[in-house]
């Protein structure tokens, strides 16, 4: 129950100091110079919102375990299939994991305008990469440490990421994309012929794990033999590591793209993803341009490869296909394309469909929804449209429904709140 209190307190603070902060500091946003734009945190309410966001990514993992309908001691058959237990942490988890890739492929198709559908070549790059640095490759008789196979992992991904980038320079749009389609294709056949490095057709299995030393015989292990997180001697469960994990990876993320995006790389990658021909003109380098958004989404999608193999354990060459690509564009798309902020929030949103709606499936088979969703099947033996399927066609639904009514994405909302809050009681 605690905990619960302790996460919800938190969460009501950071609604009332947003709300605080966008009404009382709009002049924030007028930027009157180039390194006020530069700036990471340019007032104090912004450096108070971190601080506060810092308590809440803090306790978020500890309230989370211990959030459930049992914590407000309420029968446990009053909704079928709570408490939720360590439900929610993992739904977080993979959806932080995700916030990564899309991250990477905003930066490429977002801000760069790169059409990219093989993005899954480079998460499954990452996560073998890991496996292969961090758990065959020894030195001295000792494996790599933990930031070191991660960062390989994203080099490698980069890497691979550079071999399109030449056929980018030469080809945009739906041809870009074709070639993007084809080294997937390629990347799965690799992937079930190189059994040395992927496992093959089977896969891999018993990927490492995170082991981070911070001085000697003081390490920080993320996942122990009894599944648990030790943290210099005080044990936390899985979930609960991993998450202060990822989201810390995801924060250092998107303060990196948000300064590359300020950069002038990153007024690079916007000039030629408006108009390359007139980019060209005012001096913007192309072949380096494209080249180097190809490199920085290749590294990111890396990396969370690389978290992604670590956390579930066991990777396989057939989740790494065009269905993966696919829910990353939609992420991207419902999230809102070309922001920072619309990554994270698309990948919270629709990477944590698939989990959400498998975990409450019974829902369906209950009325009145029974009745409106008589074509889906509850049961995986039984007759109709199974749930994979089902979210899959999500994915096409939300793609289509918000290029065409949300072309800015969920973003856009949270933009309107902001605004409302700035203008009222003067104007709605």
């Amino acid at each position: 129950m605690s905990g619960a209190l302790i996460t919800l307190f938190f969460c009501a603070a950071a609604a009332g100091l947003m709300a605080t902060w966008a009404r009382f500091d709009a002049k924030r946003r007028l930027v009157t110079s180039y390194g006020t734009e530069l700036r990471v945190m340019r007032s104090n309410w912004v450096k108070l919102g971190v601080a506060l966001g810092a308590l809440l990514f803090i306790s978020a993992p500890i309230g989370f375990s211990w959030f459930g309908y049992k914590s407000f001691h309420l029968p446990a058959k009053l909704i079928p299939g709570m408490p939720m237990g360590e439900f929610p942490l993992a739904v977080l988890n993979f959806a932080g994991i995700f916030a990564l890739g899309v991250l990477a492929l905003n930066m490429l198709t977002g801000y760069a305008g790169q059409v990219s559908l093989g993005h899954a070549t480079f998460i499954g790059a990452g996560a073998y990469a890991a496996g292969y640095f961090g758990q065959d490759l020894e030195l001295g008789g000792r494996h790599l440490p933990f930031l070191i196979w991660v960062l390989l992992a994203g080099v490698i991904g980069a890497l691979i990421s550079g071999i399109v980038g030449p056929f980018a320079l030469r080809l945009r749009g739906d041809y870009l994309a074709v070639i993007t389609v084809g080294l997937l294709i390629f990347a799965e056949h690799v992937f079930n012929a190189w059994a040395d490095i992927t496992g093959g057709t089977p896969g891999r299995s018993n990927l490492p794990q995170p082991v981070i030393t911070i001085w000697k015989n003081k390490v920080m292990n993320f996942s122990t033999v009894d599944g648990e997180a030790d943290f210099f001697g005080v044990l936390y469960t899985r979930n609960q590591g991993y998450f202060w994990l990822v989201w810390a990876f995801v924060a250092v993320a998107v303060i990196l793209c948000s300064n590359i995006a300020r950069s002038r790389q990153g007024r690079a990658m916007m000039a030629v993803r408006d108009r390359d021909l007139s980019a060209e003109a005012i001096g913007v380098v192309l072949s380096q341009t494209k080249l180097k958004a190809f490199a920085l989404c290749g590294a990111l999608a890396g990396v969370s490869g690389a978290l992604y193999g670590s956390y579930i354990q066991s990777v396989t060459p057939e989740f790494f296909n065009l269905n993966l690509s696919i829910q990353y564009v939609a992420m991207m798309i419902v999230g809102g394309s070309g922001t920072i902020l619309g990554s994270v929030l698309g990948a919270v949103v629709v990477g944590s469909l698939d989990r959400v709606i498998d975990h409450f499936k019974w829902i369906f088979s209950r009325q009145p929804l029974k009745t409106i969703f008589f074509f889906l099947s509850a049961d995986s033996n039984g007759r109709g449209m199974k749930i994979p399927n089902f979210v899959r066609m999500l994915y096409g639904v939300l793609i289509v429904v918000f290029l065409i009514y949300f072309p800015s994405g969920v973003t856009s909302l949270w933009t309107r709140i902001r605004r409302y809050f700035v203008r009222w009681p003067f104007r709605a």
